[in-house]
C-alpha cells in the first residue's frame, strides 16, 4: 500500500452502501427503523452503550446492600475501592482498578462499541462495522464460559464461591442483541439488488 492512500480504499467502497442514496438517485437500500443504515447503526450503538448504565447484573447475597448492579456501578465502586480489586502490580491505582473492574470480554464488547463509532464517521465503511460487530458477537457468546462468572464473583466477593451467585444473563443477551442487530444493519444491503450503473 502506498503512502497517502485514503481510508476509503480500505473500506466497503463499491456500491453496497452509497454515501447518500438521495443524491445519487439510486433506490434506497434496506433501511431498518426507517433510517439510513449509518444512522440506524449509530442508534443501535447508543442503545448498546446505554446498557452500561442499566442494572442487568444480579448478585446473591447482596453486596454493599445492593442486589441489582449496572456495569457503571461496578466500575464506580471499584474506582472508589469498595469492591475487591484483582491482584496486579498497578491495581492500587483507582483508574487501573476501574478499567479491570469488569471481566475482560465485557470490557472488550463496550470498547468495540466505541471503536465502531469511528468507521461510522467515514463513508462506505460498513464492512468495518460488520467486522467489529462480528467480533463483539463472538465475545458476547464467550460470556457463557465459567471464567466470566468466576471473574464477576471475584469482583464482588473476592474469590470464587459455591454459595455466592452472580447472574448476568440479561447483560449477555443485551450485548449479544446489540451486536447481532448492528451486524444485520452493516450487512443488510447485501441481498438487495445493486443499483444500475
Amino acid at each position: 500500500m502506498r503512502l497517502g492512500t485514503p481510508i476509503h480504499y480500505l473500506s466497503s467502497r463499491g456500491g453496497r452502501f452509497p454515501k447518500d442514496s438521495r443524491t445519487t438517485g439510486t433506490p434506497a437500500q434496506w433501511q431498518p427503523f426507517g433510517l439510513h443504515p449509518r444512522a440506524s447503526a449509530l442508534l443501535v450503538i447508543a442503545l448498546g452503550l446505554l446498557t452500561f448504565f442499566l442494572p442487568l447484573i444480579t448478585v446473591d447475597p447482596p453486596v454493599l446492600d445492593t442486589t441489582h448492579w449496572s456495569a457503571f456501578n461496578i466500575v464506580l465502586q471499584m474506582y472508589r475501592g469498595n469492591l475487591h480489586a484483582p491482584a496486579c502490580e498497578r491495581c492500587g491505582v483507582p483508574l487501573v482498578r476501574a478499567f479491570v473492574a469488569l471481566p475482560a470480554p465485557v470490557t472488550a464488547i463496550y470498547l468495540l462499541m466505541l471503536v465502531a463509532l469511528v468507521p461510522l464517521s467515514v463513508p462506505y465503511a460498513m464492512n468495518t462495522v460488520a467486522a467489529i460487530s462480528g467480533l463483539g458477537g463472538i465475545a458476547s457468546l464467550y460470556l457463557w464460559r465459567p471464567g466470566t462468572a468466576w471473574a464477576f464473583e471475584a469482583t464482588f466477593y473476592g474469590h470464587w464461591s459455591r454459595v455466592a451467585r452472580v447472574h448476568y444473563g440479561l447483560l449477555q443477551l443485551a450485548l449479544l442483541g446489540v451486536m447481532a442487530v448492528l451486524f444485520l444493519i452493516a450487512t443488510g444491503g447485501k441481498n438487495q439488488p445493486s443499483p444500475a450503473s
